[in-house]
């Protein structure tokens, strides 16, 4: 009695012959079921290459693939097929995380780490725009922005030579007020123009010592 696919009988497998090389544009793994589990193929159009792996409904859920633009991505999928994790290197090389939300809108996060060293993580609302953007530069300076709901920045602080800044926007994005501290003249609050020219500072000149009568 012939058994099918090298197997034993009681649809366990068995080594068989060991082909040393096979060609293909697609492969289907398939359960006992005969239903397709995951599928390794490349697309028609332009031949990059994708490996699906689907769950017991046959809903894909993991997705490995390389983008015509050679950019390698890994995706984790949800039950309606929606990207929920997505892994990537950008055409620079960089690595990128995102993070997405549930509904067809998804709030964003999005990590990044640039070839120059820098760090960033950007969180976006569902339409988009980035509401919270920090970032640590190649010097170890961390930084961190806050915006309003159409992504302008509103709020920003660093610490620039390890010492705390905290710059205040107006509605057309310029910047209107500063506080600081430094080693040097200590805690320090100022009013900027229209213009971005300093209108009014807390700093004040040290009171000269009136000399002493004889």
């Amino acid at each position: 009695m012939t058994q099918g696919n090298g197997g034993n009988g009681h649809g366990d497998a068995s080594p068989g012959p060991v082909a040393d090389n096979v060609r293909a544009r697609r492969f289907e793994l398939v359960d006992a079921r005969g239903e397709v589990r995951a599928v390794l193929g490349t697309q028609a159009d332009n031949g990059a290459p994708g490996f699906l792996v689907s769950d017991r409904a046959g809903r894909p859920r993991v997705a490995l693939h390389v983008s015509p633009d050679d950019a390698p991505a890994f995706d984790l999928l949800d039950a309606t097929g929606a990207p929920r994790v997505h892994v990537a290197l950008g055409e620079d090389g960089a690595p990128v995380l995102t993070l997405f939300g549930a509904t067809e809108k998804p709030a964003q996060a999005l990590l990044t780490v640039s070839n120059e060293g820098a760090a960033h993580l950007r969180l976006a609302q569902a339409d988009g725009h980035t509401r919270l953007f920090c970032s640590l530069q190649p010097d170890g300076t961390p930084y961190l922005s806050l915006m309003d709901g159409q992504g302008r920045p509103k709020l920003s602080c660093a610490l620039p030579g390890g010492n705390p800044a905290l710059l205040m926007l107006d509605t057309e994005g310029r910047p209107r007020a500063v506080m600081s501290v430094t080693r040097e003249d200590g805690p320090q609050f100022a009013v900027l123009s229209d213009d971005g020219s300093l209108e009014w500072t807390s700093a004040r000149p040290a009171a000269h010592a009136r000399p002493t009568e004889s």
